[in-house]
């Protein structure tokens, strides 16, 4: 069987589990978790495992590693990005990269969006913005 589950860091032991998820890339963001399981994304309550949400990609499997970033998630997929508001599954935008690659890891950080494709490596503003956002170092 496969799942995701909670452990207490100080015992060990075992405080819940979601059988049934596989997980290939998981971000924790406050009191919740968002995990990719090849196919979309499930988030989850952390303090006990609950299901929220799930964004299904109806897009086949991809395994590559998601990031969260000023509200939304995002995850290359089948070698597109798919940007997803991290409040409600709805997802808002599919990106391919302009080289006619694909995307395969994403990073975000420093008011940008830095996204891996086989060719090259791209900086984007975060969703809904027209610019790089001005952060504190």
């Amino acid at each position: 069987k496969y799942g995701f589950f909670a452990l207490d860091a100080s015992t060990g032991e075992e405080l819940w589990r979601r059988e049934g998820i596989l997980t290939y890339s998981a971000v924790l963001v406050g009191d919740y978790i968002y995990i990719h399981d090849a196919a979309g994304i499930y988030k989850l309550q952390k303090s006990d495992g609950t299901i929220v949400w799930y964004a299904d990609f109806d897009a086949g499997n991809g395994t590559a590693p998601i990031d969260y970033g000023y509200g939304y998630l995002y995850a290359p997929h089948s070698g597109t990005m798919h940007v997803v508001d991290a409040g409600t599954g709805e997802i808002v935008h599919r990106i391919s990269p302009p080289d006619g690659s694909y995307f395969w890891r994403v990073t975000v950080g420093a008011g940008r969006v830095f996204a891996q494709s086989n060719q090259k490596l791209y900086a984007f503003s975060p969703w809904g913005y027209e610019e790089p956002l001005k952060v504190d170092n």
